[in-house]
């Protein structure tokens, strides 16, 4: 996770070891010479992004899972939150009628989001699927194809850059049907 967060900002990690004495390991990022970051942080008099929308959070680390259910609930959404995809897929089974949007970690024990999001199309479920993941986009773009009813957003997300996705990804038009992916989903241990 640490490998592809640094590929993604275009710097390199160094580890070394020594049975011994220890593991070394040096992330080394490009210096930052703008210090307004774009999505950084919500100026006071800029609203976050909201709605009144269903969401099923699944993510297994409990800290980052908390932070995410307070921030989508903050915003106005109704959010149901689990830990897992195996307890994801029991919620989304017993509550889909009133579900608009799957928030998911890609990486999970015991059933992980790309798995989980195959399962729902395999069973004909056209919900619309956000990922998160430390893990580079294109792992995503390989399994999810071009799939218009799925998004991307990779770790750690800022609340602007979660947010907006969530509110771009449920207000965009999804055409019906099964999804437009290059083959058809392939079940894949994720």
């Amino acid at each position: 996770m640490i490998y592809g967060l640094v590929k993604q900002h275009k710097g390199f990690v160094h580890l070394y070891s020594e049975v011994g004495q220890g593991t070394t390991v040096k992330v080394y990022l490009p210096v930052a010479l703008d210090q307004k970051q774009p999505g950084a942080r919500p100026s006071r008099d800029e609203p976050l992004p909201g709605g009144t929308e269903a969401i099923l959070l699944l993510e297994d680390d409990d800290q980052l899972r908390n932070v995410a259910e307070r921030l989508l609930k903050k915003v106005g959404y109704r959010v149901l939150a689990a830990a897992d995809g195996e307890q994801g897929l029991m919620l989304y089974r017993a509550r889909r009628a009133e579900l608009d949007l799957v928030v998911t970690d890609l990486m999970m024990p015991r059933l992980g989001g790309m798995r989980l999001y195959e399962m729902l199309r395999l069973e004909g479920e056209t919900i619309k699927v956000l990922f998160t993941s430390g893990y580079p986009e294109q792992h995503f773009r390989e399994r999810a194809g071009r799939d218009p009813a799925v998004a991307f957003v990779t770790k750690p997300w800022t609340v602007n850059e979660l947010l907006k996705e969530i509110r771009a990804l449920l207000e965009r038009p999804v055409p019906m049907g099964p999804p437009q992916s290059a083959a058809p989903p392939r079940l894949h241990g994720a």
